[in-house]
């Protein structure tokens, strides 16, 4: 028999918010002849299969490079939770049982978490940052029904892929940064919210990885996120070129360590989403009157 692929509204059903209503039932997907009865995505289930399939892909011959904890965190939090679900969730409720309109959520690693530090003007109330120090793609994607999905907002802001490529949770290629990308945005799209996806940052060196030498990967899988945005219509933010010293690092002028911006670097990164964003606003306002 031939497999049937999932559809996307599969997929965002299977990361619903527990606290919201039940998801809808897809019946209508199945073949005229089926007549089972309807069954409802159910998510623990969707995360144990995933997991288990992603197992049954790990090379054995690949090395295992150790999980790197992220700042704050000791190794038993993170196998307690892996994905960090604690770190926004009473922030995410409070948010919820406000009512509060979210305009974008902007989702990452310590680039994004360090943004609204270094810019706080840039992140009025409406635009909520949810970077997590150290993360990489795959938990990300655990985190979309919890810090994205949940919040219901206009616009997310996906950056991600540094830590990916430094390695911090075990050895991960490109296909698969791209496909965790991907799947995110398949997520959120799929629950009517428009992506903004970012360049991966340059870098020549990370200080905490000194082996590794990831100018080049960088910009190769930049050009896969570029085609991957075009692809899936999301706005694409070319933060590598605008930060680019012209040999793959990050300008000394715009990073203190060559890997995160600091003020300078986020001002560079805010002339290409700021305009966007403005314009998607003014557009949800106008809707709202």
């Amino acid at each position: 028999m031939r497999p049937i692929a999932p559809s996307a509204n599969r997929l965002a059903d299977a990361f619903a918010d527990p606290l919201s209503d039940p998801p809808a039932d897809h019946a209508a997907d199945r073949p005229a002849d089926d007549r089972r009865p309807p069954t409802r995505p159910n998510r623990r289930r969707f995360l144990a299969g995933a997991a288990a399939s992603a197992a049954a892909l790990v090379l054995p011959a690949l090395p295992v490079a150790p999980a790197r904890a992220e700042p704050g965190r000791d190794e038993r939090q993170m196998l307690d939770d892996w994905p960090w679900l604690s770190r926004y969730d009473a922030d995410d409720r409070r948010l919820i049982a406000s009512g509060f309109a979210v305009d974008t959520v902007f989702l990452g690693d310590s680039i994004t978490e360090g943004w609204p530090r270094a810019r706080p003007d840039f992140f009025p109330a409406r635009r909520i940052c949810r970077g997590i120090s150290g993360q990489t793609t795959p938990q990300m994607v655990l985190r979309m029904p919890a810090n994205v999905l949940r919040l219901k907002p206009q616009r997310l802001h996906l950056l991600a892929g540094t830590n990916d490529v430094a390695g911090n949770t075990g050895p991960s290629d490109d296909d698969a940064i791209v496909g965790n990308l991907a799947m995110m945005i398949a997520i959120a799209q799929d629950a009517g919210i428009e992506v903004l996806l970012g360049a991966i940052p340059p870098a020549a060196i990370f200080g905490w990885r000194p082996e590794l030498r990831p100018a080049a990967r960088i910009v190769a899988l930049n050009r896969r996120l570029a085609d991957l945005a075009r692809t899936r219509r999301c706005e694409w933010l070319d933060y590598h070129r605008a930060l680019d010293d012209g040999e793959g690092g990050l300008r000394a002028a715009f990073s203190d360590d060559g890997v995160h911006p600091n003020a300078a670097g986020y001002a560079a990164m805010e002339a290409l989403c700021g305009p966007i964003l403005a314009v998607a606003a003014t557009r949800a306002r106008s809707r709202r009157r």
